[in-house]
C-alpha cells in the first residue's frame, strides 16, 4: 500500500541509496509507478515523505510530484505544518507544471 512505498523510499533516501537495474530503471523509477495508482490511499505524512525522499535523493519523477502535488492541493487543511513544510521544500527541488502548492 502507500504507507509501505513511502516508507521503503523515505529508508532508501535516509541511505543515500537508489539501486539501478539491468534495463536502467532504478528502485525509485518502481516506487513511483506503485505508488502513482494507490495515492488516494497515501495520508498527507505519505504525500510528504514520499517526495521529501525523492528530493533527498535527487531523483526527480515529474508524473509523481505531478500527482502528489495535484492530490495535496484538495487536501491542503489536512497537513500539519511540518508535513506541509517538507512537502514544500520536495516540490521545490524539482518544478514541474503543478506548482500551485508553492
Amino acid at each position: 500500500d502507500a504507507r509501505h512505498l513511502a516508507n521503503m523510499a523515505y529508508a532508501f533516501a535516509l541511505a543515500r541509496v537508489n539501486p539501478r537495474y539491468d534495463d536502467g530503471l532504478t528502485l525509485f523509477d518502481d516506487i513511483a509507478n506503485e505508488f502513482i495508482p494507490r495515492l488516494h490511499t497515501a495520508t498527507t505524512q505519505h504525500l510528504a515523505n514520499i517526495t521529501w525522499a525523492y528530493a533527498t535523493i535527487g531523483h526527480a519523477n515529474p508524473d509523481l510530484f505531478g500527482a502528489v502535488a495535484e492530490e495535496a492541493m484538495g487536501r491542503l487543511k489536512e497537513f500539519s505544518p511540518q508535513h506541509l513544510e517538507n512537502l514544500s521544500w520536495a516540490l521545490s527541488k524539482f518544478p514541474h507544471s503543478s506548482n500551485e502548492i508553492l
